[in-house]
């Protein structure tokens, strides 16, 4: 017998929706560095902007991961012993 579980699909609707909007934003900053490239004249110019855009890349996973950190944690019951 399978109970439905409230605060369980909550938390997986936020994680998707959550998933959702980030692959916008990496699709939208992917989009953003195609621009960035066209613009540049040098080589300089192309490791400036390839090593901003790395750069941004990690910091915006390594939010993400501790977004989704959190979703899960809601999801998880605490230990009550």
């Amino acid at each position: 017998d399978m109970m439905f579980n409230a605060p369980m699909f909550a938390v997986t609707q936020k994680m998707a929706l959550e998933t959702a909007r980030f692959s916008a934003r990496r699709m939208r900053a992917y989009a953003d560095q195609m621009e960035a490239l066209s613009k540049c004249d040098t080589p300089q110019d192309v490791i400036a902007a390839q090593t901003s855009f790395f750069t941004q890349m990690q910091s915006d996973y390594l939010a993400e991961g501790e977004v989704l950190r959190g979703l899960i944690s809601e999801a998880t019951p605490e230990d009550s012993s």
